[in-house]
């Protein structure tokens, strides 16, 4: 679902002056644009929650390319220029005003759990524009739109008691990985199938203490287990250990799973008195055979039914 969200500039400062609204890629150059070095200040109109914005400055002012600033949900730089900032705004925008030429957008894709599409969003500290930590411009050029999962991102940075823990990977190990947020920066990772979990298993395993990545793993693992399914889908690194029955009710998620159509009669990998227990099994294929006595599944438990295969003799389990 794509957002209804657009990026608004304002060419006066804590969004005084003209505005201009932009819902989708814009090159501000051609046709010449106003906003074209003229915005003072920005933020996001509308439902936001999968949409982040960059603007990139012209691409000769840097070797790399042009650098950009990014606007997310919780963004909202009033002054794009002086160091005279919101407290909110931390200075990440400072001195960037008057230099827009290319509108970005970003469509974040959402969680899908019944296709198995994953999306948990994370802070990191985020990749800076110089090897200092105190810098508080996030390192996104126009050559790769930042890339969010680069391996040299900073997952963990500078505290405010100025102790240093600088950490670097990739935020997305075996996922995709969008920007959302610039603030406290905020990356959204997307996991497609159970390969790229896997992958991030293999990453966060015998990570460092703090990695944010270790609570993603998991969250994901629990939202995407939640289904009798899945039960044996395996999580790990190790393909031959950690299913999703090892981390969820494995028990009562099938025997939710059985008491779907004919799941009990038909589905042996799950609906079996293995995984469901003997008295879970009998209650389910009791419940079915009483709406499914023509279904052969059904024989043993018709005999058992008074009267029954004299009424209709044609059930499974009558002997003619």
């Amino acid at each position: 679902m794509v957002d209804n969200c657009s990026l608004v500039l304002n060419d006066g400062y804590f969004f005084e002056g003209s505005s201009y609204s932009f819902n989708q890629d814009t090159d501000l150059a051609n046709p010449y644009h106003h906003m074209r070095d003229n915005e003072g200040s920005a933020k996001l109109e509308g439902s936001c929650k999968n949409t982040s914005y960059l603007v990139f400055e012209h691409p000769w002012e840097h070797e790399n390319g042009g650098l950009a600033y990014l606007i997310g949900e919780s963004d909202k730089p009033g002054n794009l220029w002086k160091t005279d900032q919101n407290d909110y705004e931390k200075g990440r925008y400072w001195t960037r005003a008057n230099r827009a030429d290319k509108i970005v957008r970003i469509n974040i894709p959402s969680e899908n759990i019944n296709e198995g599409q994953m999306r948990e969003d994370i802070k990191i500290y985020g990749k800076r524009n110089t090897e200092t930590a105190s810098d508080t411009h996030l390192h996104l050029y126009r050559s790769n739109n930042g890339n969010p999962n680069a391996s040299d991102q900073w997952l963990i940075g500078t505290h405010s008691n100025g102790m240093s823990s600088v950490k670097k990977g990739k935020p997305c190990p075996g996922g995709d990985a969008y920007w959302k947020n610039a603030i406290e920066p905020e990356i959204s990772c997307v996991y497609k199938n159970i390969q790229g979990i896997q992958t991030l298993h293999g990453e966060i395993k015998n990570s460092f203490s703090g990695d944010p990545r270790k609570a993603m793993y998991t969250n994901i693992v629990n939202r995407y287990c939640n289904s009798g399914e899945r039960l044996n889908d395996v999580i790990s690194s190790d393909t031959s250990r950690n299913q999703c029955r090892d981390v969820v009710d494995s028990t009562k998620l099938a025997k939710e799973y059985c008491k779907i159509g004919d799941n009990i009669a038909t589905d042996s990998t799950f609906c079996t008195k293995k995984d469901l227990g003997d008295n879970n099994y009998n209650e389910l294929a009791e419940k079915y055979c009483e709406n499914n006595p023509d279904k052969e599944f059904c024989g043993c438990y018709n005999v058992t039914q008074p009267g029954l295969c004299e009424q209709v003799p044609i059930y499974p389990g009558v002997k003619q």
